[in-house]
C-alpha cells in the first residue's frame, strides 16, 4: 500500500518534469510491451498442449543452454553498447563506429559460441530432439550478432524500435501453426522464433540506416578491442545472473527431471510477459540517466528517486495481482498436468516486485553513476545465494523449490544493491557520491 501511494504522488512531479520526448518514448515503448504480451498469447497456449510438459521442458533446457551462447554473444552489449549510443546521440558518425565495432566484436563472439554449441550437441548430448532444439538454436546466435536494437534504444528511437520487434514478433505465429503440429515438433517451433529473430534483425539494420546512423562500416581492430574491454563488466555481472537463473533450469533437470522443468518453464512463460509490463520505463530512462548523469548530476538524481518510487510501486501491483491470479492463469494458457505449476507461479510473481527495485537499483543508478564494480559484487551475491538453495531446494520441492530460490537470490540482490547505492549516492542533499 506504501508503494501504490508513493507512486501515486509521484506522478505529477513526473508529468512536469518529463519532455514531450519522454513521453512518446514511453508511449512507443508501452504499445511495444503490450504487443510482445499479446501476441505470444496466439501461440502459447497451442504450444503448451501440442507439445506438452515434457515438449516445453525439452525446450526449456535447450533455452537454458542457449542463453550461455547468447550471454557470451552479447558481451554485455545490450547496456555498454546503449549507454555509448547515449552519450553520442548527436554524433551520427561516432554512432556508426559504435554500432560496427560492436557487431565485429558480437560476431567473433557469435561464432565461438554457436559453433561450441552445435559441436557439444553432437558429442555429448543423447536425446535427439534435445540435440536437434540446440542445432537449431544457434540461428538465435545469428540473429543476436545483427541486431542492432540497442543502438536505436541508446538514441532514443522508441518508435523504430517497436516497429521492429513487433514485426518479428508477429513473423512467428503463421510459422508456429504452420510448423508445429505434434508432441515431436520441438525442432520446428525452435525454428520458428528464431526466424522471428532473423526477422527482427534486418528490420533494426534497416532503421538504423534511415535514421543515418548506420553507414558505410567504419572500424579497426583496436576498436573492437575496446569495445570488448568496455563490456567486461557488465558481461560479468550478466554472466553471473545466468549462473542463478539459467542454471536453476539445468540444475532442476539434473535432480528433479525434465518433467519438473516443464512445470518451471510453464510459470516462467506467464511471469516473464508481466514482469516485462515494466520494461518500456527503463528502455526510455537508461539511456537517459547515462546521459544526464554526466551533464545534469542534479536532474539524474531526481529522476532516480522518483523511478525507484514508480517502478517499485508499479512491480509491487503486478507481483500480488499475478499471485492472485496464478490459479486463472495456469488453467487458461497450460492446460491440464501443469496443475503444479499454480504454486510455483504464485512463487515466481514475487520476483517481478524484486527485479523491478534492484533493476532501478542497478541498471539506472549504478551503471549510469560509474558503479561497475559494485554492481557486479551485487550480482554476485544473488549468484552464491542462488545457487547455494537450488541444489537443495530444487531435490526436495521440485519446480516449486527451484522457484522458491529463484527469487531468494533476487531478493539478496535488490537488498545488496540498495545497501550500496543508500550510502554511495545521497538523494537528500547531492547527486556527488559520498564516501
Amino acid at each position: 500500500m506504501a508503494s501504490f501511494v508513493l507512486t501515486y504522488l509521484s506522478l505529477p512531479r513526473l508529468r512536469r518534469r518529463f519532455s514531450r520526448a519522454t513521453w512518446a518514448g514511453l508511449i512507443s515503448a508501452s504499445v511495444w510491451q503490450i504487443a510482445n504480451y499479446l501476441i505470444p498469447l496466439a501461440t502459447f497456449p497451442y504450444l503448451a498442449r501440442t507439445l506438452g510438459v515434457y515438449g516445453f521442458g525439452v525446450i526449456g533446457v535447450g533455452a537454458a543452454i542457449t542463453s550461455y551462447a547468447l550471454l557470451l554473444t552479447d558481451w554485455g552489449f545490450a547496456l555498454s553498447g546503449t549507454q555509448q549510443a547515449a552519450r553520442e546521440r548527436h554524433n551520427p558518425a561516432a554512432i556508426n563506429r559504435i554500432i560496427w565495432q560492436t557487431v565485429a566484436a558480437k560476431a567473433i563472439l557469435g561464432l565461438f559460441s554457436a559453433g561450441a554449441m552445435a559441436l557439444g550437441a553432437c558429442v555429448l548430448v543423447d536425446s535427439p530432439a534435445l540435440r536437434a532444439v540446440l542445432i537449431m538454436s544457434t540461428l538465435n546466435v545469428l540473429g543476436a550478432v545483427f541486431t542492432v536494437d540497442w543502438a536505436l534504444r541508446g538514441v532514443e528511437a522508441l518508435s523504430q524500435f517497436a516497429t521492429a520487434s513487433i514485426i518479428g514478433r508477429l513473423a512467428v505465429v503463421p510459422l508456429v501453426f504452420l510448423l508445429v503440429h505434434e508432441s515431436g515438433d520441438v525442432a520446428q517451433a525452435t525454428f520458428a522464433g528464431a526466424a522471428g529473430g532473423l526477422i527482427t534483425a534486418a528490420v533494426t539494420l534497416f532503421m538504423a540506416r534511415g535514421l543515418g546512423i548506420l553507414a558505410r562500416p567504419s572500424l579497426s581492430r583496436g576498436d573492437v578491442l575496446l569495445c570488448l574491454k568496455g563490456g567486461t563488466h557488465i558481461f560479468l555481472s550478466t554472466a553471473i545472473v545466468s549462473a542463478y537463473t539459467n542454471s536453476l533450469t539445468v540444475i532442476l533437470s539434473l535432480v528433479s527431471g525434465t518433467q519438473q522443468v516443464g512445470i518451471l518453464s510453464g510459470g516462467e512463460k506467464i511471469r516473464r510477459p508481466v514482469q516485462s509490463l515494466l520494461a518500456p520505463i527503463s528502455m526510455v530512462f537508461y539511456p537517459r540517466m547515462n546521459f544526464l548523469a554526466g551533464s545534469n548530476p542534479d536532474k539524474a538524481r531526481d529522476m532516480s528517486l522518483s523511478l525507484l518510487r514508480v517502478q517499485g510501486g508499479l512491480s509491487f501491483l503486478l507481483s500480488a495481482g499475478l499471485c492472485v491470479g496464478a490459479p486463472m492463469a495456469v488453467r487458461i494458457l497450460l492446460g491440464s498436468g501443469f496443475e503444479q505449476g499454480i504454486v510455483v507461479l504464485q512463487i515466481l510473481s514475487w520476483q517481478i516486485f524484486v527485479i523491478g527495485v534492484s533493476n532501478v537499483l542497478g541498471v539506472m543508478i549504478m551503471l549510469p553513476f560509474g558503479m561497475k564494480r559494485e554492481f557486479t559484487t551485487c550480482i554476485f551475491a544473488g549468484a552464491v545465494v542462488g545457487i547455494g538453495l537450488a541444489v537443495p531446494l530444487s531435490f526436495y520441492a521440485g519446480a516449486v523449490g527451484a522457484a522458491t530460490a529463484a527469487v531468494c537470490s533476487e531478493a539478496a540482490v535488490a537488498l545488496a544493491m540498495y545497501g550500496i547505492v543508500a550510502r554511495r549516492l545521497d538523494w537528500r542533499r547531492s547527486p556527488r557520491m559520498v564516501a
